[in-house]
């Protein structure tokens, strides 16, 4: 209700957080009141989830002090910045954010805001999943298996139904099936399947729509062929049978179980659930039978395998550098020696970063438990090698089974994390950034926290590309009065949100055009007292936030930026409209309006509007305009940039922009007119001789410099030729014929810019006055009707 006190949330739907990832592990919502008040209000933030920490406009780090608003600013959004913290646990969960709000008609008001944490432990969603009725109250389900799963939950609801009313039943690990029993006749339900990581859920999989069927006449339950199960002694496991028996009728099925040997494994029967123990070493034969509602039977029978248990010990940690020892366990001991193989693997979580072979070697081996023994260890050794890699890298150690197929396999995997820290990074950086509790505790978390980095006056010669690695959230980097000589490739590419970059009083020599192609939101950019001689293309493009630039103090201060002025037509003297691209090849260090200076146009933007300026924003390397010409018959057209003069705002007593200038590019000619036709002579009649005209007389010139070329042709050579002599043109008749020809003559400038000239010409021929004579050729030259003919090429 807008009407009333409450409270306002960008964006509404609340937010979502990859717990444990650098790049998705913090984000941002704002606050506002939707009235205005009568006085000061006050907001306070608490969370209900301890992996939710909150940093709000004024307020420190997890401060549960109050957002304050009043009559002024009660419509301005004041933001908070949230993160995932990385727990212990493995699950996802949604957290909420409590606003309390009191003062000035506020008081009793509240509103949560929900917040999604993913667990970078949490199972991924289990996928491929289906569900099929088995009768008329019963529902089969298959999904395929998710990594890292030690268990699942199986759901279910009825359509319609919140999931609050849902029901579940749990799957053991490794399982794929389950049965849903006791459904109600002819209905429609939900179903979903979520992982199980150390109890924890992990994201669901997607829903599927199945129904059950209509009621049916009695018919013989459907079992199924079920392997052998192999089971550890003192373990127990559950089977489901509710899977490995179909009855059509939908009855529920009791089922009971029978072993052949119980001192060796025990079985009982419970619904859909088939329970066994391994009592001791050997082999039992388990005979399941299942009797629905009208007393039809169906049986099953399979071994149970039972062995000493193989199991791995737990998770472990290991800094660079170090060995880890993981403990291999056999229960109970066997007679004979027991060897089994492990082998690496990388981490199946997509979510955390992988140690690879340069980490542990990538070896594989074989253990030995020897006999009479329930133990043995597993030794990895891990480099130190001098990559700056993520904090924190996992692999996992897998066992397989021996060869004799002695053991069950109870834990056959453990995940170990490799403590990579900020050791490696260059040293004034590893000790910025290393916690109390030294370089290799430094977690990825704790560059998550970092907003800041000082390192001037450290006396760094150089920094390493990864240097950065991790500081996705870092706003200010401070490396004045180094050493630094050049700035390594991809170093500013870790740290996009940067806002604050001081890198004077060093030695940088030379910048590439990407140097600062990773953090866009720079606002302060202080580069004065270097070595740098130039600066190159596009090395300002993108930064549209820039408030500060200092380039005083550097050899090649104060730096031209030109503002260039191109035209971009296929033809760069046509008349026009002319489309003109204004460039600053460094790119605008901040917002720009060009004016501009037209002699004999009229410029307008690309919507069709006059200006006489044009505004470039900051960061951007080239606008574009089209220019409009006043008349056809205007000379050269020429265009100018003026300059703006660099801004005169002080910071701190000092130039905001400093060490650089704007200057204006040479004007550039514009509509240039070609040579222009002008009207022949009258028609002239010849007898025996050829036609000669002044090129002059026939063509003016136009506005570029240097006399023109021609080229001439004749529309029929076999009535006249042409040809150019000595600045005529001269159109022989070849006295074999009489009739008309044209003859075309074809200026152009240097530009390239051409008009043609049209000459019709008759050829006549009649007797003679005296018979000794003979023939004789009268030649008349004539303009074609009209008068001349002026076309430019295009």
């Amino acid at each position: 209700d807008v009407d009333s006190p409450g409270l306002v949330f960008d964006p509404e739907a609340g937010l979502a957080l990859s717990e444990g990832d650098p790049t998705a592990a913090s984000s941002t919502y704002s606050v506002r009141l939707a009235t205005a008040p009568s006085g000061t209000v006050t907001v306070s933030i608490a969370s209900d989830d301890a992996g939710l920490a909150f940093d709000a406009d004024g307020l420190a780090p997890g401060d549960q002090s109050a957002l304050t608003f009043d009559a002024a600013d009660w419509n301005t959004a004041k933001s908070v910045s949230i993160r995932a913290e990385t727990d212990a646990d493995a699950a996802s969960e949604t957290a909420t954010l409590l606003h309390s709000a009191a003062g000035s008609g506020y008081g009793g008001v509240s509103a949560g805001y929900a917040v999604r944490l993913s667990d970078a432990d949490a199972v991924p969603a289990p996928t491929g999943l289906s569900a099929t009725a088995a009768g008329p109250t019963s529902l089969a389900v298959r999904w395929n298996p998710s990594a890292g799963a030690q268990g699942y939950w199986v759901q279910w609801r009825r359509t319609g139904d919140m999931w609050s009313t849902t029901r579940q039943l749990t799957r053991p690990e490794g399982a794929t099936t389950a049965r849903i029993n006791e459904l109600e006749v002819d209905t429609e339900y939900l179903v979903r399947v979520l992982g199980l990581n150390r109890g924890a859920p992990g994201e669901p999989s997607a829903e599927v729509r199945v129904r059950t069927a209509v009621h049916c006449d009695n018919r013989v339950p459907f079992s199924k062929e079920l392997g052998d199960v192999v089971l550890a002694v003192g373990e127990m496991v559950e089977v489901d049978i509710g899977a490995e028996f179909v009855g059509y009728d939908g009855d529920v099925l009791l089922c009971a179980a029978l072993s052949s040997d119980s001192s060796v494994a025990s079985a009982a029967a419970s619904g859909a659930s088939l329970w066994l123990r391994g009592e001791s070493v050997g082999v039992a034969s388990i005979l399941v039978d299942a009797t629905d509602a009208g007393d039809l039977p169906a049986t099953l029978t399979f071994r149970a395998i039972v062995g000493p248990a193989l199991s791995l010990a737990a998770d472990a940690e290991v800094p660079e550098g170090g060995s880890v020892r993981l403990a291999v366990a056999l229960s109970p001991p066997r007679q004979t020696a027991t060897t089994f193989r492990w082998t690496l693997a990388a981490d199946a979580n997509p979510r955390t970063a992988d140690a690879d072979a340069q980490d542990h070697g990538g070896v594989s081996g074989e253990a030995t438990i020897a006999a009479g023994e329930t133990h043995t260890e597993i030794e990895i050794a891990i480099a130190d090698d001098a990559d700056i890699e993520p904090a924190r890298e996992w692999f996992e150690v897998v066992l397989s089974a021996p060869e004799d197929d002695c053991c069950a396999m109870r834990r056959p995997r453990a995940w170990v994390v490799v403590m990579e820290g900020v050791c490696d990074r260059t040293a004034a950086v590893r000790m910025a950034l290393s916690s109390e509790a030294g370089c290799a505790a430094t977690t990825p978390a704790d560059l998550l926290r970092t907003r800041g980095l000082r390192l001037r006056g450290a006396s760094v010669p150089s920094l390493a590309p990864d240097d950065l690695l991790g500081l996705s959230n870092l706003l200010m980097l401070d490396l004045g009065d180094n050493a630094l000589t050049a700035l390594p490739p991809g170093l500013l590419a870790h740290t996009p949100g940067i806002r604050f970059l001081l890198l004077d009083g060093n030695r940088l020599q030379a910048l590439s055009a990407d140097t600062f192609a990773g953090p866009t939101n720079l606002r302060i950019l202080h580069l004065n007292d270097n070595a740098l001689q130039r600066l190159p293309a596009g090395v300002f493009a993108g930064l549209r936030e820039l408030l500060s630039l200092r380039l005083h103090g550097n050899p090649g201060a104060p730096f031209a930026l030109p503002v260039r002025i191109e035209r971009t037509d296929a033809k760069p003297w046509a008349p026009g409209p002319a489309s003109v691209r204004l460039a600053v090849d460094e790119g605008a260090p901040f917002g720009l309006v060009v004016g501009l200076a037209l002699d004999g146009g009229v410029l307008s933007t690309q919507d069709g509007l006059p200006t006489d300026a044009v505004f470039l924003a900051a960061g951007d390397t080239g606008t574009d305009v089209v220019l409009a010409r006043r008349s056809q018959d205007a000379g050269v057209v020429r265009l100018s940039a003026v300059v703006p003069q660099v801004s005169d705002i002080r910071c701190n007593g000092r130039p905001c922009w400093s060490g650089f200038e704007l200057v204006a590019h040479q004007p550039l000619v514009l509509f240039m007119r070609p040579p222009v036709a002008l009207q022949t002579a009258a028609s002239t009649s010849l007898f025996g001789e050829s036609l000669r005209l002044s090129l002059d007389s026939l063509f003016a010139a136009g506005d570029a410099d240097g006399q023109p070329s021609f080229l001439v042709s004749s529309s029929n050579e076999a009535l006249a030729r042409v040809q150019v002599v000595d600045g005529e043109l001269v159109v022989t008749p070849t006295f074999a014929a009489e009739g008309s020809v044209q003859i075309e003559v074809v200026a152009t400038d240097v530009t390239g810019q051409s008009t043609v000239q049209f000459i019709d010409v008759q050829v006549e021929f009649f007797w003679p006055v005296r018979p000794a004579t003979g023939w004789r050729g009268a030649l008349h030259a004539k303009p074609p009707a009209g008068g001349p003919v002026d076309r430019t090429a295009r």
